[in-house]
């Protein structure tokens, strides 16, 4: 079996990827993306009708709480597929990770999960060869610790769910895995979590599954299973409907101008461009596609305090609405904009954020780069700020201190808790590790 056992050591290997697997990514007019057209819904799509498109869309219904009513999003309405491979070895979990390129990560290279794929790419419609670990992940054989649909940034995309599994298997098919997963490694669990402290290492694909692990497998949970249930499931039925959306042409999108790419004057935010891609060592070596390219670094921020007992943390979520919150209402960090207002212009998310900076214990900030096969270099500044528990903090908007237990419970579920929470939550976890534990 091949190891990596330190932060040092995934960083400096993570690094040597990046320097030794030649890429290359080129920008090209939109209009000349091979493969792709404009459809007669003014949607940009694959020749296949499979993958993603690009459309517009408005919200048609009135609590849109967050961002615009009208925007291009990424439409992908199948579901993909993430997993983690567990295995014990040395009286320790040990993850099966990849180095794994995708073209809009600033990096290139960032470790990600034993297996990571679109249902379009796991069926092979691109035409290349299979996703190694394919077999396994689709057995149905290997015992399953968690399982559940997870929801991505409601910001760009519309509705879209990823599946995260974790699976865990025996030393001896441990050791054939690796080899049949190439530029594959077994990284303690802990090590994988405490590099969520650790800017544009880990995926975000695996970050999404780390949150599924994370607080038992660090802090542990406290309450009885069944309260925290109850709790969640409480939770859970208060959050609002599904926005309804209409598909607009992106011809007839107010204040948007499609030429060589997608842009708004009016909206600055975020364009469509095209690009092509060339990777040997990918299921294909080369291709062109659209991307998403937001125009600055977004900021997330999770306030936690201590709970009652002083044993464990709560943190501050929030519900909220975006265009893309077609499957319903989301739980969100504390603060969450997706972009970084014009200088000299604050709204009160900023001025609240610099006063919770000030009152706060600690504050942690790393930054991850967001899904590098849709978006263009998306990146995110992720905070945490710990306040005092009689430290009466107020942040705009309907917010609730929610138990760790109960967080647990809701991402374990699925379906509910945006993929920038978890990101953070599994980011508290790794920061009490290092606090108690020394690992960095």
């Amino acid at each position: 079996m091949k190891f990596i056992k330190t932060i040092s050591e995934l960083k400096t290997i993570c690094n040597h990827q990046r320097e030794i697997i030649p890429t290359s990514t080129t920008l090209i007019d939109l209009r000349q993306l091979r493969k792709w057209h404009l459809s007669a819904k003014g949607a940009i799509e694959h020749e296949t009708g499979r993958f993603f498109q690009i459309m517009g869309a408005e919200a048609m219904t009135s609590p849109v709480t967050t961002g615009p009513r009208r925007h291009p999003m990424v439409y992908q309405p199948e579901i993909g597929m993430l997993c983690l491979f567990l295995t014990r070895t040395d009286d320790e979990l040990h993850g099966l990770i990849v180095f794994k390129y995708e073209p809009g990560t600033p990096q290139g290279i960032e470790v990600a999960p034993s297996f990571q794929a679109t249902k379009s790419n796991y069926e092979r419609v691109h035409g290349g060869y299979v996703v190694p670990g394919h077999a396994i992940v689709f057995s149905n054989q290997m015992p399953i610790i968690a399982d559940a649909l997870q929801r991505e940034q409601e910001a760009w995309f519309l509705g879209k769910v990823n599946r995260n599994r974790v699976i865990t298997v025996s030393t001896h098919l441990a050791e054939k895995i690796n080899y049949e997963i190439p530029n594959s490694f077994w990284v303690p669990l802990h090590t994988l979590i405490a590099g969520l402290l650790i800017d544009n290492l880990i995926n975000m694909d695996l970050r999404s599954i780390l949150s599924m692990v994370a607080i038992e497998n660090t802090i542990g949970c406290f309450h009885a299973p069944e309260r925290a249930r109850l709790s969640a499931d409480a939770i859970r039925s208060r959050l609002g409907d599904p926005v309804i959306i209409r598909q607009r042409s992106l011809l007839d999108l107010p204040g948007w101008t499609l030429n060589s790419s997608l842009e708004s004057y009016h909206c600055p935010s975020a364009r469509i461009i095209g690009r092509r891609i060339h990777m040997a060592t990918r299921e294909v070596p080369e291709w062109d596609q659209p991307f998403l390219s937001p125009s600055a670094v977004a900021c997330c921020t999770l306030i936690a305090r201590r709970d009652e007992s002083g044993r464990s943390w709560e943190v501050a979520l929030v519900p909220r609405c975006r265009l893309g919150s077609t499957r319903g209402w989301t739980l969100e960090a504390t603060i969450q904009n997706h972009y970084d207002p014009p200088e000299g212009v604050h709204g009160s998310s900023e001025e609240y954020l610099g006063g919770l900076k000030s009152a706060g214990q600690h504050v942690v900030t790393v930054q991850h780069a967001e899904e590098g096969g849709r978006f263009y270099h998306a990146q995110t500044r992720y905070r945490l700020i710990f306040v005092e528990r009689n430290h009466h903090t107020f942040v705009p908007g309907h917010w609730h201190w929610i138990h760790l237990d109960v967080v647990h419970e809701l991402i374990a579920r699925g379906d509910c808790v945006s993929v920038e929470a978890r990101t953070c939550i599994a980011m508290l976890a790794a920061f009490i590790l290092s606090q108690e534990s020394n690992y960095k």
